[in-house]
């Protein structure tokens, strides 16, 4: 979990790289509505695509079935992970 501040300095960061931009919130004065730049855009788009590039060739050695089955495993993990995060009150999103 990302504490408040340790999201702003992130934030930040993004901001002073010209990935994002921040405006207050209109609706909230508490929050901040952040948007992609075209920058970040591009870079969130690279970043995609090398992901994909590396789970190809990974995964590309084993075949569809062992491929869903572990698809399958791994969200059965992360349903009862998000249980458990849940009844312990600290629940955050997928």
């Amino acid at each position: 979990m990302l504490s408040p501040s340790g999201m702003t300095n992130r934030l930040d960061r993004l901001v002073a790289a010209g990935f994002i931009t921040r405006r207050a919130d209109p609706a909230d004065r508490r929050g901040s509505l952040i948007s992609l730049t075209r920058s970040g855009e591009t870079v969130t788009n690279l970043a995609v695509k090398d992901v994909a590039a590396a789970e190809n060739e990974l995964f590309g050695r084993i075949s569809a079935t062992e491929r869903l089955r572990f698809d399958r495993t791994l969200n059965k993990l992360l349903d009862q992970l998000t249980a458990a995060a849940t009844a312990a009150g600290t629940a955050t999103t997928r």
